[in-house]
């Protein structure tokens, strides 16, 4: 599934990338390779963005899945 993001969640989202804890000076350690999430424009395409740092910002997190329908 990947969430689409207005222009303020966008920038919001792009704010909080360096929190991730698998994030290092835009790559993602994790995937050993750039952060999808980063290169991502108007979308939420990481998973492991989606489950362990959005929920992190409730308020985020619930207008993005409103945006979205749901869950």
């Amino acid at each position: 599934m990947i969430w689409k993001l207005t222009p303020q969640q966008e920038r919001r989202v792009q704010s909080l990338i360096p929190t991730c804890c698998n994030w290092e000076d835009g790559s993602c350690v994790r995937l050993d390779m750039p952060c999808p999430q980063q290169l991502s424009v108007s979308r939420i395409n990481c998973t492991w963005f989606r489950r362990a740092v959005l929920p992190g910002h409730p308020e985020l997190y619930e207008s993005i899945i409103k945006n979205n329908g749901g869950m």
